[in-house]
């Protein structure tokens, strides 16, 4: 369980629900304690959830982690959030599982075959679809502000950016032109408030 699943169990402390987990490596129990989360097996977290969010990173081993079988598993009438990335939960299995009412809702800010939407998870009335933004918070704007400005002054200055994406070739500082009419770059002053 890390931060983001920390988030939700004190969201979901707040209103006296029991929070469980499940986890590859189970917590210290003074982490758990001060989370008020109680482990549980996979298959018992399938089993035994009123509400399951899925928060897990998309590498090989959690592609469709969330497919039929699991869906089978769940009690009736299960409210399904996924949080991680689409390709976690298999969007065919998902659709069924409303039709059906083993899910009772879902919702999802992540998509199987993003940017493609499932047209039936759009029609669905119990599904709730949002924009993936879990970085949209004041915070991670203003330092997603600060790095580009960070980024533009070592870029003009040096020809390389700090978080670079695509490697620029220049034969000289893109401002060493300046430099020759007396101006000295290197005072060059970004002020990030």
């Amino acid at each position: 369980m890390g931060g983001i699943g920390k988030a939700i169990a004190k969201r979901a402390n707040a209103f006296g629900m029991m929070v469980s987990y499940y986890n590859r490596k189970r917590l210290d129990i003074r982490v758990e304690a001060e989370h008020n989360v109680h482990y549980v097996a996979y298959e018992t977290m399938l089993r035994e959830s009123d509400i399951i969010v899925v928060c897990v990173p998309l590498n090989p081993s959690t592609k469709h982690l969330i497919s039929t079988t699991q869906f089978d598993k769940m009690k009736k009438g299960v409210v399904f959030v996924n949080i991680a990335r689409g390709p976690v939960v298999d969007e065919a299995a998902l659709v069924k599982a409303l039709e059906s009412g083993k899910v009772a809702s879902a919702g999802l800010d992540v998509f199987e075959f993003e940017p493609k939407i499932s047209e039936a998870l759009l029609k669905h009335p119990q599904c709730t679809l949002l924009p993936h933004m879990g970085t949209n918070t004041e915070e991670s704007v203003l330092d997603m502000e600060k790095l580009a400005l960070r980024n533009v002054k070592k870029f003009l200055m040096h020809g390389e950016a700090h978080a670079q994406v695509n490697k620029v070739e220049t034969t000289s500082k893109p401002l060493e032109h300046l430099m020759t009419d007396g101006i000295d770059i290197s005072k060059l002053s970004i002020t990030l408030q």
